[in-house]
């Protein structure tokens, strides 16, 4: 049972998650093995509808192709928004008649790496459109190419393959510019229904890219921005996309002063999209420019990648279903914010907090055992957490009964291609007192406790990582151990083939950490509560 596994030894208030799932909706477990079920609206019994993710990191492949090399990835490889977004989430039928429906879920129970109390409460976005027939508007694009000398052998290989399935994968109304850049940019193939019906042309210029020279990144997206704007079309989709596997070396090669230049063009309507190829590309720009630029952000690292990003993945993650998206939350009485997670745009105060997003896109994973051919779970959800706390006055809480409201949330989007403005919004209750956990968790349903175990896992990691960094790998352990523990435990009865791969990662994490350990002096800590008490 699970009132036997953790020790419950502070109080914490609520985690608020907003989670942007992908696929089609399974029926949720009318109990559980360890937990209670509540019976709610939002259970999601008769679910249904593709999921929805948010615009930035689409995996954390990086993170988990240095562990798998031996190696301890550095703090920020660990994307909060990537890792989300590998994981399914199950959510009730998208019925609201909008592009994006929202829905909240609650639950209850203590963190899994050392027990103290944790309150979930879980929005979720999806759609009815479905990723399989949705037909996407015509595309005015262009494709800004790495051909750097460091770009030679495998890494123009996996492009060139990637670039031949997207070619592929076009519609006759597309119009394409593949663009190279090194030492400079230069237009390679400018390919239109009316010159090159059948793409042979764009599909003879990618098979001719060369890598040589430096990287200029700055003059591949200035070139590749300013062809869509001067060929910019209200009823197309107008995009860059932006491929690269290193460091900028010639020409502009200030961080701020490229991601400037993406976000002015995307305020005009030009989305980017990034893909980062390799072990030694600027992940940190790759990952800005996406977001800034409402469009998303992917890692390549070999052919079985490149088929699910460029052949499955085409006619989703260049459309966004969504724009200017914001979320507002205002916290009801007895609970303060603390903090937001999962996004890099956000602001708040005790009694309110604010996200904006620049876009949302259609998902591709339809069920939890839906991967990609080479093992990949990307498209499979995401998420944004706000912290909550109960507040430390007394007398405000002992006015407060279960079943009140945690906080409102409202969402504002945009409709691509229009002007027009979606408002929708939704109260989350808590069933309990505000900080009361009882021993055995209490759920409204299966997909909030896997976001719990998820939330878990990427606070591992990132707490694991970090530890690392500042030179100890014995207090790495000291996080990473009891978790997985805990984890397998509750997989046990909750089996879930998201969780599983995460695990693995985990354990290829621990016994690269474990001879290295070794040879430090330190003594063995436990694990840090990553919700303290206010």
């Amino acid at each position: 049972m699970k009132s036997t596994r953790y020790k419950h030894i502070a109080r914490i208030g609520a985690v608020l998650i907003l989670t942007l799932s992908w696929g089609m909706m399974a029926s949720c477990a009318s109990d559980a093995a360890d937990g209670v079920y509540n019976e709610t609206p939002s259970s999601g019994e008769e679910g249904g509808g593709s999921g929805v993710g948010q615009s930035g990191a689409q995996d954390f492949g990086r993170f988990r192709s240095i562990i798998e090399a031996g190696e301890v990835p550095a703090p920020n490889t660990l994307d909060v928004v990537g890792f989300f977004n590998e994981h399914k989430y199950e959510l009730p039928s998208p019925d609201c008649g909008e592009n994006v429906c929202l829905h909240g879920m609650f639950g209850v129970w203590g963190n899994m790496l050392n027990g103290a109390n944790c309150t979930l409460t879980m929005l979720g976005f999806n759609t009815p459109l479905d990723p399989k027939e949705f037909e996407r508007p015509p595309l005015n694009m262009a494709i800004a190419v790495d051909t750097s000398g460091s770009m030679n052998g495998e890494p123009i290989r996996l492009v060139k393959n990637g670039l031949a399935k997207l070619a592929e994968s076009l519609n006759p109304k597309d119009t394409v510019t593949l663009i190279s850049y090194a030492g400079d940019a230069r237009v390679v193939v400018e390919s239109s229904p009316e010159t090159d019906p059948d793409r042979a042309l764009l599909v003879n210029g990618i098979s001719e890219l060369q890598a040589q020279g430096g990287t200029n990144i700055y003059e591949g997206l200035k070139q590749a921005l300013t062809i869509v704007d001067e060929s910019k079309d209200p009823n197309r989709q107008n995009r860059v996309l932006l491929l690269s596997d290193g460091m900028a070396s010639e020409g502009i090669q200030n961080r701020e002063r490229i991601i400037n230049l993406g976000k002015s063009y995307a305020e005009q309507g030009i989305g980017i999209s990034t893909i980062g190829v390799g072990k030694s590309f600027d992940i940190e720009l790759m990952q800005r420019l996406s977001e800034s630029g409402a469009g998303n952000f992917y890692f390549i690292e070999n052919i079985s990648t490149v088929i699910e990003v460029f052949e499955e993945e085409v006619d989703t993650f260049l459309i966004p279903v969504a724009e200017d998206v914001r979320i507002d939350l205002d916290i009801a009485k007895g609970y303060r914010f603390r903090a937001t997670y999962g996004t890099r745009t956000w602001e708040g105060e005790d009694d309110r907090a604010s996200v904006e997003i620049p876009a949302l896109f259609i998902a591709t994973r339809t069920s939890v055992d839906d991967i990609g051919p080479g093992g990949g779970r990307r498209g499979g959800g995401g998420a944004i957490l706000f912290e909550v706390v109960p507040t430390a006055d007394v007398d405000e809480l002992d006015s407060i009964d279960p079943n009140e409201p945690v906080g409102q949330i409202t969402m504002t989007f945009r409709t691509p291609g229009t002007d027009q403005e979606v408002t929708q919004s939704t109260t989350i209750v808590n069933t309990l007192a505000p900080g009361d956990t009882p021993e055995e968790g209490v759920f409204d349903n299966a997909t909030v406790e896997k976001a719990f175990v998820t939330l878990n896992l990427y606070v591992g990691f990132k707490l694991a990582v970090e530890r690392y960094s500042a030179g100890s790998a014995q207090r790495a352990l000291d996080v990473l151990e009891p978790l997985v523990d805990n984890v397998e435990a509750w997989l046990q009865d909750n089996p879930d083939e998201d969780i599983e791969d995460d695990l693995v990662t985990m354990d290829q994490l621990i016994k690269t950490l474990e001879p290295i350990a070794e040879q430090e002096n330190g003594q063995p800590e436990p694990a840090p509560n990553p919700w303290p008490e206010d």
